[in-house]
């Protein structure tokens, strides 16, 4: 039930109570008018048996105690008091002296009809004040729940929402992870290389550092691995030399494949020559070393030339083209060798 529902049922339970007033009531209030009426005849009347005037009162009693009853739930309550009212209409009536007794019991009958009525009425109104209270209580009791259900649909959409955060972000690792590292290798593939070394280059620029260099990595003979033990084998190598490579790379460089067999680090060494060159003297190390590939030992050469910033280059596309040209340099040179530029 909504609040305008309850709103509409509580008028009408207040239009009910006003208009509760019937014809039964009324019949009601007649009777007892009657009743009393007759009831002071008989006992200021001098023509009666004394005997039937009990008779006659205790019957009237009888008939307000049940008419009570039916037009009020206080009605026990209501009879009491008109037992006591009879009992005062009945004294008056013998032992006013210096007014004529009907008179007496006219006046006492009326007044006494005026209070059962304000009685009435005043449990009436009660009777509506308590519908009222207990409909208001349903209404609240309706609206608390109304809460605790809104309350539960909202730790359940919090709930999902979380989940639905986290299925995002997760997502967004995925696609990152899709975006910028080799599906192969797991190494940083080239668009993560190249905005790599766009970023060093503004922290060239803005001073945070002076320079870096590219070293580029390229396998001999990697045709003759995928000809002879199949492409499946060849990606397998592939693998083993990027887990080689990144062990020897240092914490705050970057080594990553660029595409086929060729492979780039970024490294922060640039400045000492000698330094560099035994850097790289490990990377063709670890590439020379000898591998197993479906029960067939296997080895390979690697060339690698190097560029320097901003010696070889000042963009990217300068760094790159530096880079593999000193690497060519190193295969004409017979391969499996570390070509240093030469300034």
């Amino acid at each position: 039930m909504t609040v305008d529902e309850n709103i509409k049922s509580n008028s009408a339970i207040r239009s009910k109570g006003k208009s509760s007033f019937g014809v039964y009531n009324i019949i009601a209030i007649i009777l007892l008018i009657a009743g009393y009426m007759f009831l002071v005849f008989s006992q200021t009347s001098s023509t009666i048996n004394p005997n039937f005037k009990g008779i006659i009162s205790q019957l009237q009693l009888l008939i307000s105690i049940v008419l009570i009853l039916k037009l009020e739930k206080p009605g026990k309550i209501t009879a009491f008091v008109l037992n006591i009212i009879a009992l005062q209409t009945v004294s008056v009536g013998h032992f006013v002296k210096r007014a004529p007794g009907a008179l007496t019991g006219v006046i006492v009958a009326i007044v006494s009809i005026f209070i059962i009525a304000l009685i009435a009425y005043l449990f009436k109104e009660k009777n509506l004040q308590y519908n009222q209270l207990a409909e208001q209580k349903k209404t609240t009791d309706t609206l608390y729940n109304e809460l605790k259900k809104s309350e539960s649909m909202l730790h359940t959409l919090n709930a999902d929402l979380v989940k639905s955060n986290e299925e995002l972000n997760q997502n967004r690792k995925k696609l990152h992870q899709l975006a910028y590292y080799d599906v192969l290798t797991g190494l940083p593939n080239r668009a993560m290389i190249m905005e790599t070394i766009e970023k060093r280059i503004a922290q060239c620029h803005k001073g945070q550092m002076e320079g870096f260099s590219i070293v580029f990595l390229d396998l001999d003979d990697f045709k003759r691995i995928n000809d002879t033990l199949g492409h499946q084998e060849g990606d397998e190598y592939l693998r083993i030399i990027g887990s080689r490579l990144s062990t020897v790379t240092h914490e705050n460089d970057v080594c990553g494949r660029l595409s086929g067999d060729e492979f780039c680090i970024i490294s922060l060494k640039h400045d000492d020559l000698q330094v560099l060159a035994d850097y790289c003297e490990r990377f063709r190390e670890v590439v020379s070393r000898k591998a197993v590939l479906d029960g067939n030992i296997v080895s390979s050469g690697a060339s690698i030339g190097v560029a320097r910033y901003p010696l070889d280059g000042n963009t990217v596309r300068e760094l790159l083209t530096s880079a593999d040209n000193s690497m060519y340099a190193a295969k004409r040179a017979g391969k499996n060798s570390v070509n240093l530029p030469a300034y």
